[in-house]
């Protein structure tokens, strides 16, 4: 018997991954799937809170999902704890298909339709994928390029990686992500970390490999190696000092007094995340890096 397909569309609400002609393209070719496809305000979300939408959508038939990068969807669908089939899904990714193309293979899905129920009703329940104070961005990993070397772990700050119970690096907190920050993505050695919302192929997971990765030691300027050693011992910091070493780290990472472009640049972390970080994250964050695995990265570059 013929098993009808699925058709799950992402409108990615918190970023412009593509252009209004192709979420209107998406449209119209949903417009001939009479309410049986299912629409969700933000992917990212409903992976981060392992929504069970997820796994129904993975299981039980083809699926056409309309979102963004295939590799970052199907990550984004293990993390969920729904990994999808290595058959029978197909992604259109509304960043890079051709807008002429995208009505005509939903209608194309959606005509095989038949008698299937909806998944979930167009945007029932969408807007419910995530809270509303927080942006869904966080790291998602490839593990079939990651080799658990713990580089990110080491490198962010904000405890979003943790190492679970056989060892494997997780992304364990990703509400504590930064948004708009790809910093650890730039430094991961085997490229495994992505951020499906970043526009860059070589975070957001586009096809192939982007550049070598950053190498952070070369980038850190000789007076925050200062700056850091300074913190050793874990001692507490009076806030008032935090302050003028966030403001010093800031320079230091790429700032206007920045020499060479710095590590800010070069990480590509906004300027605005920098300047959200509160004396106390800096003060946190300084005994952390103090540690030895650091071994001397610098501590707003992961903001």
């Amino acid at each position: 018997m013929h098993t009808p397909t699925k058709i799950l569309y992402c409108r990615c609400v918190h970023a412009d991954a593509a252009s209004p002609e192709a979420h209107a393209a998406v449209r119209r070719g949903l417009a001939s799937a009479e309410g049986r496809a299912a629409t969700v305000s933000d992917l990212c979300g409903l992976a981060a809170r392992r929504d069970p939408m997820l796994a129904g959508m993975a299981s039980g038939g083809p699926l056409l999902i309309v979102a963004c990068e295939e590799r970052a969807v199907r990550w984004l669908f293990a993390a969920a704890g729904a990994p999808l089939p290595a058959e029978g899904v197909e992604v259109v990714n509304l960043r890079t298909a051709p807008v002429g193309d995208i009505a005509a293979r939903i209608a194309a899905a959606a005509g095989s339709a038949g008698g299937a129920a909806p998944a979930r009703a167009a945007d029932g329940g969408a807007d419910r994928d995530a809270p509303r104070e927080w942006v869904p961005w966080f790291p998602v990993i490839d593990y079939e390029r990651c080799t658990d070397c713990g580089q990110c772990l080491g490198f962010c700050l904000f405890d979003v990686y943790a190492r679970d119970a056989e060892g494997k690096v997780r992304v364990v907190n990703p509400a504590n992500c930064k948004t708009n920050c790809p910093a650890c993505a730039r430094v991961c050695p085997a490229q495994a970390i992505m951020f499906p919302k970043h526009k860059d192929p070589a975070v957001n997971g586009g096809a192939g490999r982007g550049a070598e990765p950053v190498d952070v030691k070369n980038l850190i300027d000789g007076d925050l190696r200062t700056l850091l050693r300074r913190r050793g011992g874990g001692r507490r910091f009076a806030l008032a000092e935090a302050e003028e070493e966030r403001r010093a780290c800031a320079c230091s990472a790429g700032g206007e007094c920045a020499r060479g472009g710095g590590i800010l640049g070069a990480l590509g972390v906004p300027a605005e995340v920098i300047d959200a970080l509160s004396p106390q994250e800096i003060a946190a964050a300084a005994a952390k890096k103090a540690a030895p695995e650091r071994r001397g990265a610098c501590d707003c570059g992961g903001a």
